[in-house]
Parts: structure tokens; sequence; C-alpha cells
């Protein structure tokens, strides 16, 4: 048994293949999450800007390259993406609307994302502010919901990480602190170790990273990445700006459209926006395009 990746989707995969063995079951749940996705931008779209917007945007996001190639391949992108769709059509609501029962739904939301991937675990403290409570009681209440309604979705994964390895471990285990390692030594992209580790510079280091044991490997990353970081400070602060053009390099065309909605100023697109600049911050880490690819409901 390994904590490398988040129970929700490789269980979601382990269903779908017991009717569908093989590869062909992945993509047959990845399709089905893709189609669904496309329903849940449209339902977005048209609350914030009426039907003509929400046909538009569902027709952006159904012939959205990336997402249909996502379909063919064994990975959870169009799975979270649809969660990150239909956390989006609630948090999106629950901006428009005051009322404790929708700032619940959002964190419920918000779990089901987290028990797939944990990219969205701090987005609380930027989800707070755009949610309608008024007053500093009212947004901690609306900040509490969020974070302690959407941990309950990670809880039993927590115990389960306790009981297997006896250690804390919330989330996935390793993928962040390799991938900040990769941009505190000045990598672009997400570091490939098997290539890296011939390189005279990181060889010595990565040799004793790999032969730690799973659970002590991502403690051993994620030290070495704040030395490299206290050490070099300004390069890797330059480098998150020259790792987002990458990271939205397939979706570049869908962000300059999104501008367009600046100007209406729709009740609710505070969210939207929120959630594209979120996905941003993945770019202080080593990044490929596909990891904004779940954002691409929101730029849609």
């Amino acid at each position: 048994p390994t904590a490398f990746r988040m129970p929700l989707y490789p269980a979601a995969v382990s269903l779908t293949r017991k009717a569908r063995p093989g590869i062909a079951g992945t993509r047959l749940l990845n399709a089905a999450a893709d189609t669904a996705a496309i329903v849940a931008v449209h339902a977005v779209a048209a609350m914030l800007g009426g039907g003509l917007a929400g046909g538009l945007a569902a027709c952006l996001y159904a012939f959205f390259g990336p997402a249909i190639e996502g379909v063919r391949a064994p990975g959870l992108e169009p799975f979270f993406g649809l969660l990150v769709a239909l956390a989006l059509a609630g948090w999106s609501d629950a901006s428009r609307r005051k009322g404790v029962r929708r700032v619940l739904y959002s964190a419920v939301l918000l779990g089901l994302t987290l028990a797939c991937r944990s990219t969205l675990f701090l987005l609380p403290l930027g989800l707070v502010w755009v949610l309608p409570a008024q007053g500093r009681r009212a947004r901690l209440r609306d900040f509490g919901i969020l974070v302690l309604g959407s941990l309950c979705f990670v809880l039993p994964w927590t115990l389960r990480n306790a009981s297997l390895f006896r250690a804390f471990i919330p989330f996935e285990n390793g993928a962040v602190s390799l991938n900040l390692w990769g941009a505190s030594v000045g990598l672009i992209e997400n570091p490939a170790v098997p290539l890296l580790i011939s390189a005279p510079e990181h060889r010595d280091f990565l040799s004793r990273a790999q032969k730690a044991s799973d659970r002590d490997r991502p403690g051993i990353f994620l030290r070495e990445s704040l030395r490299n970081i206290i050490r070099s400070p300004l390069p890797f602060l330059q480098n998150f700006f020259r790792r987002l053009p990458m990271l939205w390099r397939e979706q570049w065309l869908l962000l300059l459209l999104s501008l367009f909605l600046l100007a209406g100023r729709p009740k609710g697109i505070g969210v939207v926006f929120l959630l594209l600049g979120y996905f941003s911050l993945q770019a202080f880490m080593g990044v490929t395009p596909r990891y904004a690819r779940p954002a691409a409901s929101a730029a849609c």
C-alpha cells in the first residue's frame, strides 16, 4: 500500500473496471466525467451571463482539445476537472446568495475535490472573501464551515495512513515535495528523476533520496527545497513568472476571452478568477500544462 494518490479516483476506476475491464474502463470513466463537465460548465456560465453565455462556454469546453485528449489517457484530469466544475457551480451560487446551507454545500464540493487531489486545500483562505457574508464573525463562521466540512472528506484517508504508516499524511505523499524541489533547483518543468540522477549537480542528493523509504522521501525533498529557496530566493521567484506561460499554454486563448467577463462584472465572477489565480500558484513548482487542465471549466 502507498499514499501517493488520494483515494477517490482510484476507487472510481476500480468500480468502473469491474463492469469494463482494462484501459477501456478507465477511458469510459474519463469520457463520462468529461461529458458531465460540459453540463456543469453550461450551468456556471448561464448563472453568470445568461443562456447564450452558457451555450458558448459549453461549446468551448466540449471542443477543448486537451480535455478530449485527456479522455484517452489513463490520468485523473477529466475526473478531477468534473469535480472542479461542479464545485465552481456550487461556489458561484454561494457567492451570489447568502445562506449557511450554501456554504455547507461549498464545503462538501471542496471536500470531494480534495478526496481526488489536494490541489485546492488552501482555497478556503480566498473563498471565504468572495462569499457574501458580512462582518468578521460571519466570515469566521463560513471559514470554519469550509475548512472543517471539507476536511471531513480526507479524515478517513488520514486515519488509514496513520494506521498503515504510523505517520500524519493528510494528502498525497510525495508529488508536491518533488515538484517543489525541481523548482528550487531552477527547473521549469516537473522533474524527471531518472534523467536528473545522471546530472553531476543532482546525482548525490537524488541518490540519497532514492534510498530513503517512501514515507521519509517527501520530507527529504521538502527540507532540501527550503534550503535551496532560502539560498536563492530571487531566481525562485523569477522562475515562477517563467512557468506561468507554460502552465497555461493550452488555455491562453480561453483566458483572454474570459477577460471580457470583467467588463460586465456579473455577480459571482470573483469565484472564477479566484480559481484561475489559485491554479496559477502551481507555477511555484515544476509544471506541465496538464496541471492546469482541470481549471478549463473556469477558463471557458
